[in-house]
């Protein structure tokens, strides 16, 4: 009985046990490590800074000749050059048709003809009449100047013969008329002969005028044929014609259709933004096909007269004192000119300086690796590196990223 109780007192005391929770094992929180900063850096150091500038220039000719039709437009009868081909100075290039023209100049040179007719008919005719009035009237003069002779021989013969004195008066009054009317037959002699003087110059002029004025018409008849034709203004190359023309086109005034240049003086050009820093003399590297040649600056915006800046504000030209062989326009070459130049100076890369509101400044890593912003005073630069004036020294770490 003892034993039974002692059993089941040993069973209960082991259940009870079991009963109670067994104590929960202490959490362990986790740990956030930072990740470790790492910076792309570059150490400050000395170096050559070469500030330059380059691109891409072209053969052309020094003597250019833009060609056009200048003063009236028309229908291209003739197109004689292509482009590349050479000519000779006042060779015809191209040609208006003229036919309407030539109409007009053969009209012209027959109304000139005409008046050359009419001008001698004219003066014939009013030489022929004035002649006449002026015989007749001589041969009045003489009429009554013999007249007065016998009205004279009459009044003698009555004085001698003591004729009365009516009579004697009658004769005198005779006379006297009879001088009268010479008198007034001289002045209109003398009258007609400036009368035809006058008329003679008069018409002649006034011929002579209409004649001139048809004269110059012709002129300029001559003059606008001359300008329906394009002659070569010196012995070059045709470097461009106008590829949407062909004869039978009709080509308006003023529109420039053919280039010719002189090809025996090249030079070498450039046309862009990079003009405005170039300057007048200036020595520059060409390279053409490959090999280097030693070029000056022999034309810049600032060097060309005002009428000419809107056309070449942005054009550079370059010679060369020993032109490459067998060069033709439009060869391309390249250029290089060194604006400025430093030495062993501190430089930086140009990544690593930022530039702001007109300011520059920098990365620095401290010794203890901290970072801090510098202000960077800058000089000249290359395309990678600037020129440190201040706020940078030799050994600085910069740090790019």
């Amino acid at each position: 009985m003892v034993a039974a109780l002692l059993l089941a007192a040993a069973f209960l005391l082991q259940s009870g046990c079991n009963l109670i929770p067994e104590e929960e094992a202490e959490l362990t929180m986790p740990v956030n490590t930072p990740d470790e900063v790492t910076y792309t850096t570059q150490t400050v150091g000395r170096g050559d800074v070469v500030n330059k500038i380059s691109g891409t220039c072209y053969v052309v000719s020094r003597r250019r000749y833009d060609l056009a039709f200048t003063d009236r437009g028309g229908y291209l009868a003739e197109l004689a050059v292509s482009q590349g081909m050479d000519v000779e100075k006042g060779q015809t290039l191209a040609s208006l048709d003229v036919d309407s023209l030539k109409v007009e100049i053969e009209k012209k040179k027959l109304a000139i003809e005409k008046l050359k007719v009419e001008l001698e008919q004219t003066v014939d005719i009013e030489e022929e009449d004035n002649s006449y009035r002026i015989a007749r009237l001589e041969l009045q003069l003489e009429s009554q100047n013999l007249g007065l002779e016998n009205l004279k021989n009459q009044l003698r013969e009555a004085n001698d013969n003591h004729e009365e004195e009516v009579v004697l008066e009658s004769l005198k009054t005779q006379i006297n008329q009879q001088r009268l009317a010479i008198q007034q037959t001289m002045l209109e002699l003398e009258e007609v002969s400036q009368e035809k003087e006058e008329k003679r110059n008069y018409s002649n002029e006034y011929k002579q005028i209409d004649l001139k004025v048809a004269q110059l018409e012709l002129n300029d008849l001559y003059d606008a044929f001359s300008k329906a034709v394009i002659t070569s203004p010196i012995s070059g190359r045709v470097i461009f014609v106008d590829e949407n023309l062909a004869v039978g086109d009709y080509v308006n005034a003023q529109k420039i259709f053919i280039t010719v240049a002189d090809t025996s003086d090249l030079l070498f050009e450039y046309t862009g933004s990079n003009a405005a820093n170039i300057k007048m003399g200036m020595e520059a590297t060409l390279n053409v096909d490959g090999k280097d040649y030693t070029a000056t600056v022999v034309q810049t915006p600032s060097s060309v007269p005002a009428e000419e800046y809107e056309a070449y504000k942005d054009t550079v030209q370059f010679r060369i004192e020993e032109m490459p062989e067998n060069l033709t326009t439009g060869r391309r070459a390249n250029y290089e000119i060194i604006l400025e130049e430093k030495k062993d100076v501190v430089v930086a890369p140009k990544n690593a300086i930022t530039k702001y509101l007109g300011g520059y400044y920098a990365s620095v890593m401290n010794e203890d690796g901290l970072r801090s912003e510098r202000d960077v005073e800058v000089g000249i630069e290359s395309a990678t590196h600037y020129e440190i004036l201040s706020g940078l020294e030799e050994g600085d770490v910069l740090i790019i990223e």
